[in-house]
């Protein structure tokens, strides 16, 4: 299926090659709601209705693993690393973090978040500025809440805006080794963070090459 928003019947949904991811599968329908549908459906039927509408489905294509491998992640920084690392990074993490990240629901995101802001309001400086630009500080979210993240250190960002954090698996592990630091984000942390996310990333392609 093409990215352009349109109608489809239920005979060519399911003629595609669907696959449910395992971040999805906790998610059921319970009885109620399948009995609605299935009488909804019948009554349009019986009152001879040519069309009709059972609901929206949203799609989004497996990552080629290949693009994000000749991303040159490894070696880049800050607003040049390609924003298909974090979305794959974020797969990954759901997939095999279902419980964990049972709430995330992938959206339309863009701009690339420093936790530690490059330019921080009060002069903070426990993240030296190279590491501010590391894989191990950014994350991928919403203009909009980049926005509102503005200059705020990463104790902020985690105590006024629970909802943006939960934009990103990657930011929720994040805001995951703060409190585990005493809610303090420095070098040590982006540095830890850093290495696991790319060995992640490392092993994951691996299995693929």
């Amino acid at each position: 299926m093409n990215e352009n928003l349109k109608i489809v019947t239920i005979r060519e949904l399911l003629n595609e090659n669907l696959k449910i991811p395992g971040y999805q599968r906790p998610y059921r329908w319970s009885t109620e709601s399948a009995v609605t549908l299935v009488m909804d459906s019948y009554g349009a039927f019986a009152n001879k209705v040519s069309e009709y509408r059972i609901g929206s489905v949203v799609l989004h294509k497996t990552i080629d693993y290949t693009k994000v491998n000749n991303a040159d992640y490894k070696n880049r920084t800050g607003f040049a690393i390609d924003r298909i690392v974090f979305t794959y990074l974020d797969y990954i993490l759901c997939r095999d973090n279902a419980t964990e990240f049972k709430d995330f629901q992938f959206r339309f995101r863009t701009s690339i978040e420093h936790f530690f802001p490059q330019n921080p309001i009060n002069g903070e400086n426990t993240v030296d500025e190279k590491n501010r630009n590391s894989f191990g500080n950014l994350a991928l979210i919403t203009v909009s809440a980049n926005s509102k993240f503005s200059n705020m250190l990463p104790i902020h960002k985690v105590e006024q805006y629970k909802d943006i954090i939960e934009q990103s698996p990657k930011l929720m592990r994040m805001k995951k080794l703060l409190d585990e630091n005493n809610r303090v984000w420095d070098d040590a942390m982006v540095e830890k963070h850093n290495a696991e996310m790319l060995n992640l990333l490392k092993l994951e392609i691996n299995q693929h090459m």
